[in-house]
Parts: structure tokens; sequence; C-alpha cells
């Protein structure tokens, strides 16, 4: 999996970007304005060479009954703006991927509040990666950066 790198995005407004090369991981959270974020995503793939595979997962966001109008505005508009950086950079795999698919990798279980379920996937990304400070920002960002590269991993053994 050298010259390989994997790319998680959680478009939330309290969510992050993570970055899986070998078994070095960066990540932070999403910054709160645009140009933030193309220079965040952009010093994540600036120094990796022509060469490099460049995968990215972005969550897929869409609104939830009871949950007012701004946030769900402000969800979408994050999330598009994601899109718009990732296709103004540079061509990479990218693919939308919805919770559901990722978390069931994860053996989330089902019918957990949201604050049981964070929890859970946070407790998650600190068994992945112990010697790291994860917070609830990131965690579902550095899972998702994971399953790409566990996808990508398990695809190449098959061929």
């Amino acid at each position: 999996m050298e010259n390989k790198v994997f790319i998680g995005i959680d478009p939330g407004k309290n969510g992050g970007v993570a970055k899986i090369k070998n078994k070095e991981i960066i990540y932070e959270r999403c910054p709160k304005e645009v140009w933030g974020m193309c220079e965040l995503l952009e010093s994540m793939v600036v120094l990796e060479d022509k060469h490099t595979e460049i995968h990215v997962h972005i969550e897929h966001v869409h609104s939830f009954p009871k949950q007012g109008v701004v946030s769900t505005f402000s969800f979408g508009q994050n999330y598009g703006r994601w899109e718009g950086i990732i296709a103004s950079i540079e061509p990479f795999e990218f693919e939308i991927i919805s919770p559901q698919k990722w978390m069931k990798f994860y053996d989330v279980p089902k019918g957990l509040s949201r604050k049981h379920r964070k929890r859970f996937l946070m407790d998650i990304a600190k068994e992945l990666y112990p010697d790291k400070k994860i917070t609830y920002n990131v965690s579902d960002a550095i899972l998702i950066a994971n399953y790409c590269k566990e996808i990508k991993r398990s695809q190449n053994e098959k061929e």
C-alpha cells in the first residue's frame, strides 16, 4: 500500500479531515472558512509525488427529521464546499460514502443514541491510534480514512 494516500472527510460543521499514508496519520478539525478548508486539503496532498494514488472518501450528508432549517442548510453547504475543493485541486479517486456503509464496517450497534454512537466510534479510533489525541471532531474522519484504506486493501488482495 505504499504510494497510496487515504483521506477521510467528515463534512459536518464540527467534522474533520484525516490522512493516512503507510502507518502515519494526520488529522485536523474542519476549518470554518472555505479558504482554510482548501489550504488544509492542499497541505495533505501537495507534497505527494505524481506516482502517489490519492483516495478520498467524503461522508454523504442529508437532513434528519427534526433538524433545524439553518443547521440543515449549513450542513449541505459544507458538503458542497468540500466537493468543489476536491474537484479543484487534483484528479483524485473520490467516493461519496453513506454513514451507514462505513459504520457497518465497524459493527456499530443499531439503536444507539447519537451521544453513545459518537462515543463508540471515538473509542474505535482511539484503539486504532492509541498514541494520538483523538476528539469527537476528528474521530469520524479518521474512521472514514481507515475504512477507505481497508476497502482498497481488500480489493487489491482480490486482484
